[in-house]
């Protein structure tokens, strides 16, 4: 994945020995702390998983490939903003979804700023927007307080008719802070309760 400023990493001096998986974690779960451009260097990084790993980095969360997750530093603020509006949808995935993560997991709603949850708004309601983008914002969103999301009802609607399923069933959790609200409740359910009577997907 190219930086911010279009350039792409050289990756042809790596070797097994100084730069597998073993050493990257090494590296960024030991005692001296990655730096900001460390973490800048693998959120560009080929795999997802390493992008992944890199995001949660920058929220302070050490984590590997199989669920693992520990404290791992501070939250890097401005690391976490210049990831989430990164023009390249990768960078914006992984950081979406370790957000989600952090939230699902770790219940730490104060990470979720009014900034962040603006941010996963626009993605929603950007027409060009990456689907993959799209998932994992719609699950940021998800985790808001239903003052937040009560304006956004009609956009997070129009999802639950998105011809992919993913989707439908991330727009259903960024309905759930909603979904019993006396403000909205009455244009929430029906067509909730139409999904699930048409659905034909067990994961939905």
């Amino acid at each position: 994945v190219p930086d911010k400023d279009g350039k792409k990493q050289d990756l042809s001096g790596e070797t097994l020995a100084k730069d597998s998986s073993l050493q990257f974690f090494r590296h960024f779960h030991g005692p001296d702390q990655p730096s900001d451009d460390d973490i800048r260097r693998y959120i560009h990084h080929q795999d997802h998983n390493i992008r992944f790993v890199a995001a949660n980095k920058a929220l302070g969360v050490n984590s590997g490939y199989i669920g693992w997750r520990a404290p791992g530093g501070n939250v890097r603020e401005a690391l976490v903003m210049e990831f989430l509006q990164h023009k390249d949808p990768r960078v914006r995935r992984a950081m979406f979804a370790a957000i989600q993560e952090i939230l699902r997991r770790e219940r730490r709603t104060q990470v979720l700023t009014r900034e962040i949850f603006d941010l996963a708004v626009q993605a929603v309601r950007a027409p060009k927007e990456s689907w993959w983008v799209k998932d994992a914002a719609l699950h940021v969103i998800g985790a808001a307080t239903a003052d937040w999301v009560v304006p956004h009802v009609d956009l997070l609607l129009s999802y639950l008719e998105h011809e992919d399923w993913w989707l439908q069933n991330a727009t259903l959790t960024a309905l759930t802070p909603v979904v019993g609200d006396v403000r909205c409740y009455q244009r929430v359910l029906p067509p909730i309760g139409e999904l699930v009577r048409t659905n034909q997907r067990s994961a939905l």
